[in-house]
C-alpha cells in the first residue's frame, strides 16, 4: 500500500471546508483537489449475475432514505489512523447512496457499466456457502452481455 492517500498536514483544515460544501458535486470537486487520482470511475449498478449484492446495496439506501447513487471504483481504499480522510469521504459517499470500493473488490463488466466482483471476492463468496450463487465461474463480462 502507497502513502499516496495518507491525510495531509492541513486534513483539520479540509473538513472545516468539507462541512460547506452544498452537494455532492462539490465534494468530488474537494476530493480532485486533495487526492486527484482518487476516484477512478463509476459503475451504474451490480451485475444481474449478483443480485444479493444489489438487494443489499437497495435495502442499506432504504435504511438510509437515499436511492442508490452509482458504485464508485477507487485507486485504494485504507481504513487506518493514517487515512482518516479517506474514511470521511467514503463515508459522505455512503451515507449519499453510493458504494465505494477498489479495483481488488470490483471489476467493471468488459461489455456493459456493471459491477461484478473481482475473482479473488468471487472465490470468497462462492467458498463461503452463505451466498447461492447464479454462476459457477467467475467471468469478466456477465452472462447476459
Amino acid at each position: 500500500m502507497s502513502d499516496k492517500y495518507q491525510d495531509p498536514e492541513n486534513v483539520d483544515e479540509i473538513i472545516e471546508e468539507l462541512k460547506s460544501v452544498k452537494n455532492i458535486e462539490g465534494v468530488v470537486d474537494l476530493i480532485k483537489r486533495v487526492y486527484p487520482t482518487w476516484i477512478l470511475y463509476y459503475l451504474r449498478k451490480y451485475s444481474e449475475d449478483y443480485p444479493h449484492l444489489q438487494s443489499n446495496w437497495e435495502f442499506y439506501c432504504t435504511k438510509q432514505k437515499v436511492k442508490p447513487a452509482h458504485i464508485m471504483i477507487v485507486e485504494e481504499f485504507l481504513r487506518d489512523d493514517k487515512h482518516k480522510l479517506i474514511g470521511v469521504f467514503a463515508e459522505l459517499f455512503t451515507i449519499c447512496g453510493f458504494i465505494v470500493r477498489s479495483p481488488k473488490d470490483i471489476y467493471p463488466c468488459d461489455n456493459c457499466d456493471c459491477a461484478l466482483p473481482s475473482p479473488e471476492r468471487f472465490i470468497q463468496m462462492k467458498e463461503s456457502g452463505n451466498i447461492k450463487l447464479s454462476i459457477n465461474e467467475w467471468s469478466s463480462k456477465c452472462s447476459k452481455c
